[in-house]
């Protein structure tokens, strides 16, 4: 196999406004090729660290794009949410020409599952997934195409197996990583559908990434310096956001000003858009940002209650604050991209306080359609086709322990929804082509 590792290390003059851009080096080696019945052999990439070159050539300065949440460019209150008006779900024996399978996970077994909505609807399957090491999988999780699922074995944080597996023909890719300290544990991502990303442990204000590119079996490190980023990362848990596909870097900081957060645009090395929340008690509150299946939309969540819509570029799309119920403390929980990037889903409260309710935003017509039922809060997963929704939720004894799974698959277009319960500790990993 042939890798291809490339270090990048840029740096950010905060105190100037400036950045400094390097050369690209890469170089190749010849690698065996890793099947799924030999050990995967451990990546070695080569630090090469570019020497700056100080040229004012090299500088890059701009004003970059200042977006408020409280000004009212591009903000849809959108009234119906404001409401409890909600289409009523109704509740099915079975659910016709369901598309592909469930892939769940079982905290017991700590096995992935199938679950075949046509052939065996009351049952769970194994699957026969293949592994080069006795190191119990972790981490599972779907491709941003529905077709492949994503795993790692890990030894120890700096010693670990990247792996993506195609149940349906049964093929694998691997590779090894050795001497890079994972920066938190599980904490790999699918960028976009061709990337996958591994945070290493960081340096002061030095994150590095590593990108695995497992169908054209390229990996780089990716290094970048963020001086302004403060403690930002520890005090909300947020480890910045590298987006190959939009070749931008996303990340919190609390020494930006009245920013939040921040892009950094590696074409033009330096910020290119910036997020302010907003004055508010609640607006520091359980920041979190969760970006579209390709890379090139960013949902921002906080203060319990507000949504905010980017695109990549840094145009505002849409932004949603919704009102406070007197029984809960937060509105929005289960934020779920549609696998187009088109639309978004979440579980929210209304004012009265009534059951969580199923939501579907389309965001650039700025509509919502609303499901109502009693499904609790949970989890949501989309299906490969946009149709359906399957929520998930655990029910629990009073000494906490989980004793069944719930499984509501909901089509969106009529409503009409199959439930199923199982007496195993599950959760949904995805929905499978």
């Amino acid at each position: 196999m042939n890798l291809k590792h490339t270090l990048i290390t840029l740096t950010l003059l905060l105190a100037s406004g400036c950045a400094t851009s390097a050369p690209r080096n890469t170089f190749s080696t010849d690698q065996p090729v890793m099947a799924a019945t030999s050990s995967p052999v451990a990546a070695q990439p080569t630090l090469i660290i570019p020497s700056v070159d100080p040229s004012p050539d090299y500088v890059r300065t701009g004003e970059e794009n200042h977006l408020k949440f409280d000004d009212q460019s591009c903000i849809s209150m959108l009234p119906e949410l404001f409401s409890s008006d909600c289409k009523q779900i109704t509740f099915t024996e079975t659910l016709d020409s369901l598309p592909g399978d469930l892939v769940v996970y079982d905290h017991e077994s700590q096995e992935p599952l199938i679950w075949d909505f046509g052939e065996s609807p009351d049952s769970l399957e194994k699957i026969s997934y293949s592994s080069s090491t006795e190191i119990r999988p972790l981490a599972w999780d779907l491709s941003p195409t529905h077709d492949w699922l994503s795993y790692e074995n890990v030894k120890r944080i700096d010693d670990f197996t990247l792996n993506v597996y195609n149940p349906r023909t049964d093929r694998i890719l691997q590779t090894a990583i050795q001497d890079y300290s994972m920066a938190g544990y599980p904490s790999s991502y699918w960028s976009d559908a061709d990337h996958y990303l591994v945070p290493l442990s960081r340096k002061k204000e030095n994150f590095r990434w590593m990108v695995w590119q497992p169908f054209i079996d390229e990996q780089s490190i990716f290094e970048l310096k963020l001086p302004d980023i403060g403690d930002a990362p520890d005090q909300y848990s947020i480890f910045p956001q590298y987006l190959p596909n939009s070749k931008i870097v996303i990340y919190p900081c609390n020494q930006c000003g009245t920013n939040e957060f921040q892009a950094y645009d590696l074409e033009s090395n330096k910020v290119k858009w910036t997020l302010d929340f907003g004055e508010g008690r609640e607006t520091g509150l359980h920041w979190s940002f969760i970006p579209s299946p390709d890379g090139k939309k960013t949902v921002f969540y906080f203060g319990l209650n507000k949504l905010w819509i980017v695109d990549t570029n840094g145009e505002s799309l849409l932004k949603i604050s919704l009102p406070f119920s007197e029984s809960y403390n937060w509105v929005v929980r289960a934020i779920r991209w549609s696998p187009d990037g088109k639309k978004l889903a979440f579980m929210r409260y209304t004012p009265d306080g009534s059951d969580p309710i199923l939501t579907i935003i389309s965001i650039h017509e700025h509509q919502q359609t609303s499901y109502c039922s009693n499904l609790g809060v949970g989890n949501i997963h989309w299906s490969f086709d946009g149709q359906y929704i399957v929520h998930s939720i655990q029910e629990q004894n009073d000494d906490g322990e989980v004793t069944s799974s719930i499984f509501s698959v909901v089509q969106l277009e009529t409503g009409n929804t199959y439930q199923k319960r199982f007496p195993e500790n599950l959760s949904v990993i995805g929905w499978l082509k």
